[in-house]
C-alpha cells in the first residue's frame, strides 16, 4: 500500500505548501494511476500467501485439480 500511495501522498502534501506547477505534468498523470493500482496488488499478494486460493487459481488456469500428496502413518 505503502509503495502505490506513497508518491501520491508525497505529491499531494507538496502540492499544498509549493507550486504544483514545477512537479512534472507526466509525473502528475502517472502517479494517481500508480496509486489505483493498489487492487491488483493486493491480489497478487494474497495469491501468493494463500494455498487454497493458489489452487483455486490454478484449477481455472489449468483445469486440474492439486491433489495433496497421501502421507501414511505408521503404527
Amino acid at each position: 500500500m505503502l509503495m502505490c500511495w506513497g508518491p501520491y501522498v508525497l505529491m499531494c502534501i507538496y502540492a499544498c505548501f509549493e507550486d504544483v506547477k514545477v512537479v512534472s505534468p507526466k509525473l502528475r498523470m502517472v502517479l494517481p494511476v500508480v496509486a489505483k493500482t493498489n487492487p491488483i496488488f493486493n491480489a497478487l499478494l494474497y495469491s501468493f500467501g494463500n494455498e487454497f486460493y493458489r489452487g483455486g487459481v490454478w484449477h481455472f488456469l489449468t483445469g486440474q485439480k492439486i491433489v495433496d500428496p497421501v502421507i501414511k502413518k505408521s503404527k
